[in-house]
Parts: C-alpha cells; structure tokens; sequence
C-alpha cells in the first residue's frame, strides 16, 4: 500500500504542475506492472475528450526455450529482437503500436481511430495460453519459467482550456484502480500458491533431528556407530519421500478431479444422443480415458497419504532414538539395547526404501530433483 500512496501523491504533484506545461502534452498518470502469470490489469480515463497512450516497456524471460521477450519481439538465434510474436494482449480490440522503440524495449500503443469520444478501458494482458499450446507444456510450468519486468503506463493528454484540478480529479481514480488491482493480483498468487508448508515443515524437522541425533550419538566405535549411519540414511530416504509427496500435489493440481467427473457425466449425455456409432464409440473411448485420469488422481491421494504417514513414523522413530540414547549408554556394556534401537531404525529404513522404490519405478528419473 505504501509504494501505491506514493504513486499517487507523485501523480496528484504532476497535475497540480500542468498549468506549465504545453497544452495537449501526454503525460504519465500511472504505471502498474503486468503480471507474467496471465493475468490482466486495467487502466482507465475518466473523462470524455482526453486522448489517452498506453506505453509498455521492459522484457521478461522464459525458461523453456531460453529466450527473451519484450511486449512485441522475442530473440532469434542470434539474440536479436527479430521475431516478432502476439502475445500481449491490449483491449480495446483495434489498439495498435503508435510508436515501436525495439531498442529500448518501449512500444506505444493508441486505442481505435474515432473511440476519444468515450473513456478508454486499457485492458492489458500476457496470452499464457498461447505458450501453452506452443510449448505442449502444463499452464502451470509455464507460468513458472516466465521471470522478468514488464511495466504499463497510461499517459493522457487533456482536452484544450482543461484546468489543472480536472488532471488532478483524473489521476485519483485511476490510481485507486492500479492499487486495487495490485491488491487483487497479491491476493490471486497467495491464494494459487501450492500448500507445501505442512511437508516443508515436516521434512525440516526430521533433518534437524537426525542431525541432533547423529550428533548425540558420536563417532563411538561398534553398534552404536552403525546406529548413526542407519540415521543419516533415515534423514536422506525422508527428504526424497518429501520431495515425491510435493510431486504429488502439484500433480493433482493440475488436474482438478470434480471438474473431469463433469466432463465425463457430459460426455455420457453426448454418447446417449449421439445419432452414429462411430461418434458414440469416439465418446465412450474419450470417457475410458478420463476414468484413467480420475484413477490416477486417486492413486496420487493415496499415496501421498500414505508418504505423510510415513514421515510422520521417521520423526516418532528418531524422537524415541534420542530419548532412549543416555539409557542405550549406561547399559551398553552389560546389555544389547543397541542391537534392539538399530533394528528400530531399521524397520522404518526398510519401509523407507520401499516406498521409495516403488516411487522411482513409476515416475521418471530425476522428477523430484530441485522440488524442494
């Protein structure tokens, strides 16, 4: 809220001045930036008569094919600005680049011929579903590999004889509406964030106690040092069960399992109606494939929970390890309580490795790398 304020006292400030400057001059009013996830901003002149410029300016990145982007070109092989590509999207539908600065990454765009009689409603937006389709790539990976800076800026130049508190009266509301919007985006990346805290948390505390025990346990010679390598291997299997249950998650959510339930109970109508066998085979074999889906949706809840599970049984394993340990030293000499806390330690290792290993027959090598 603080940096929106700003703005619009340096905005009000500029209008207050305008008595000085020369009439019909474009002026910034405000500037938002565009989000790289798809999702729109809006800016808005009030008043009927003021002619209204929309500049976009700077570049973004993508992952995915390794090249940089500004609002109308994207780099060749070369690393030129030569390509030119449509996926900045700027209502009203006519708007057009007045002015192209490809050197400085500036583009200006005008609204349609003859629309000043009406306030302009800039809507502007990336078309993320146009790199979807480019790439075959999952909306969600691809909004992840745009990184970059790209800025809107709405400039006005007042009608003849305007007088300084019009400009002043104009900024208000369109700055209101950046703030708003600005807010609105906040409020959509926090909500769309995956909940990942809960297994962060979990696996965070697991390596915490597998160091403390580690170090509790010491470079002791015999059972009890082979106790500390079965912990170290305890504390490694628990960061790659947490890595595959983050998997999982952002797997599910790509898919949301109610919405392909609807697709199928409407393809199901369609197979009903359908007027040909052919058209009704086509919509029987389109609902096997959607039942797969579901399947598989279910197969990932359930394991995840099962994972959870898990870990929860590796921090109980390590909790009584560290509670038992003054007691395995008095009596190890006299007794085999070390033979009896490795094979604890063991049992939660087998079934570790047994997940895990089931794991890494049914996804990809390296899948869960760099997830958490």
């Amino acid at each position: 809220m603080a940096r929106q304020a700003c703005i619009l006292i340096a905005a009000l400030a500029l209008m207050s001045a305008r008595a000085g400057l020369p009439q019909g001059l474009s002026r910034p009013v405000t500037t938002v930036e565009l989000p790289l996830d798809g999702t729109a901003v809006a800016l808005r002149t009030v008043a009927a008569g003021v002619s209204a410029r929309l500049r976009v300016t700077g570049v973004f990145t993508c992952d995915i094919d390794g090249r940089t982007y500004d609002a109308c070109f994207r780099t060749d092989a070369s690393g030129e600005f030569s390509e030119p590509h449509d996926l900045l999207v700027v209502r009203p539908d006519g708007s057009s680049p007045e002015e192209r600065d490809r050197e400085r990454h500036s583009y200006l765009f005008r609204p349609p011929a003859g629309s000043e009689r009406e306030p302009t409603n800039f809507i502007v937006a990336l078309d993320i579903n146009k790199l979807v389709r480019e790439f075959i790539r999952p909306p969600s990976e691809v909004r992840s590999s745009l990184s970059g800076d790209l800025k809107v800026t709405l400039l006005v130049a007042p009608p003849p004889h305007a007088i300084p508190v019009a400009g002043a009266m104009l900024a208000i509301p369109v700055l209101l509406v950046a703030v708003f919007l600005g807010l609105m985006v906040h409020g959509r990346r926090r909500a769309a964030a995956p909940a990942f805290s809960d297994v962060t948390d979990l696996r965070d505390r697991i390596r915490d106690k597998s160091e403390r025990a580690r170090s509790e346990i010491g470079s002791t010679e015999g059972l009890l040092s082979e106790l500390g390598r079965r912990v170290q291997e305890l504390g490694e299997g628990a960061e790659e069960v947490a890595k595959h249950v983050v998997l999982f998650r952002r797997t599910r959510a790509l898919c949301d399992a109610d919405s392909v339930k609807r697709q199928i109970e409407a393809m199901q109508r369609r197979a009903e109606a359908a007027d040909s066998e052919p058209l009704r085979r086509r919509c029987e074999r389109e609902i096997a494939g959607k039942r797969q889906t579901l399947e598989f949706l279910q197969a990932n809840e359930d394991r995840e929970a099962e994972y959870l599970l898990r870990l929860a049984g590796v921090e109980t394993a390590l909790d009584n390890l560290r509670l038992k340990l003054p007691e395995l030293r008095v009596a190890l000499s006299a007794t085999d309580a070390d033979e009896i806390a490795v094979a604890e330690v063991d049992r939660e290792l087998e079934l570790l490795h047994k997940i895990v290993a089931e794991t890494r027959e049914q996804l990809p090598a390296g899948s869960a790398a760099g997830i958490l």
